[in-house]
């Protein structure tokens, strides 16, 4: 109990949380590098793995451009690869996923917002607002990259 208890581990990452800030805010390097050059992936401080990362939330007027092409291949593999398929967990119809992407292709030149392919496509906002998240994970459509709000 003195040590794996919630009253003991608490007070140790809360300890960590504040070392790995101070190292951040001093520019030191949170993720130790290997004596063989690149960092181990699996001591990747989250801040560096995910910098890239969008960190604001989508809105419906954000444009939404294609990605890196895709095809019903591509769906298929990002199912496997993401577990949906092994667990039956597909929050989304792939039929309207392949619409959704077929209409940010064809609108690529001028892009749509959010809400626009929401109605082009008849669906309610918030599902093409998910689909829309979940294929951008996959580089498939891409967001712009904004100034956080103020």
């Amino acid at each position: 109990r003195a040590q794996y208890d919630w009253q003991a581990v608490v007070p140790q990452y809360l300890a960590l949380a504040q070392e790995l800030a101070a190292r951040r805010a001093a520019g030191k390097p949170t993720s130790a590098p290997l004596p063989s050059g690149p960092m181990s992936p699996l001591e990747v401080d989250p801040f560096d793995l995910y910098r890239d990362y969008p960190t604001l939330p989508l809105r419906p007027g954000d444009l939404v451009r294609p990605g890196q092409g895709w095809t019903e291949k591509t769906l298929a593999t990002m199912d496997k690869i993401s577990g949906r398929d092994l667990y039956r967990r597909k929050p989304f119809d792939t039929q309207h996923l392949q619409s959704l992407l077929k209409r940010v292709a064809e609108t690529a030149a001028a892009p749509r917002s959010v809400a626009e392919l929401a109605a082009d496509l008849k669906l309610d906002l918030g599902p093409v607002m998910g689909m829309v998240l979940m294929l951008a994970k996959g580089d498939l459509v891409r967001l712009p990259q904004v100034a956080p709000r103020t």
